[in-house]
């Protein structure tokens, strides 16, 4: 499977156009395309295994030396590489009925770093409370070899 690059849905690879949003799917990427897809498979991977509570997965998306984030939960100040991903951990194990929709992505893969900028729209519950949020996300990856990694994300809510 492979995601549309512009909603995220999931296509098969022998699809020319998204059965979700229509956008034509390119049959053969170049280099800055396959980058683009690499990023967003990690931005993916990283929303995919809050839902399954998959640990391992959302560690191996952060580079967890240089990973920081303003997230629109509490607390509201910047985190650091050790807060940040305690609490990421911490949340996805209270979390239930997790799903998430991301709209409106871009990437922009300038070298070795990425700007990915999305619309999220997710909702579940935490410790026995519901949710439904939206909220505006950037976040920044860096590549480490082949492989990229977040280094920073923002997110801000919809008011």
């Amino acid at each position: 499977m492979r995601k549309c690059p512009s909603c995220g849905s999931d296509v098969n690879p022998e699809d020319r156009f998204c059965w979700m949003c229509g956008t034509k799917i390119l049959e053969e990427p170049s280099g800055a395309l396959l980058a683009q897809e690499d990023v967003k498979q990690v931005l993916f991977r990283r929303l995919d295994a809050l839902a399954k509570k998959d640990e391992k997965a959302l560690l191996d998306s952060f580079d967890r030396k240089l990973y920081t984030r303003f997230d629109d939960w509490p607390p509201p100040n910047r985190q650091e590489s050790e807060e940040a991903l305690k609490n990421e951990v911490g949340g996805m194990r209270a979390l239930g009925n997790y799903a998430y929709e991301v709209k409106d992505l871009k990437v922009q893969v300038l070298g070795d770093v990425a700007l990915a900028t999305f619309h999220l729209h997710y909702r579940g519950r935490m410790r026995e409370r519901s949710f439904d949020i939206q909220s505006r996300v950037t976040t920044i990856l860096r590549r480490e070899g082949s492989t990229w990694k977040i280094i920073h994300e923002h997110y801000s809510r919809f008011s």
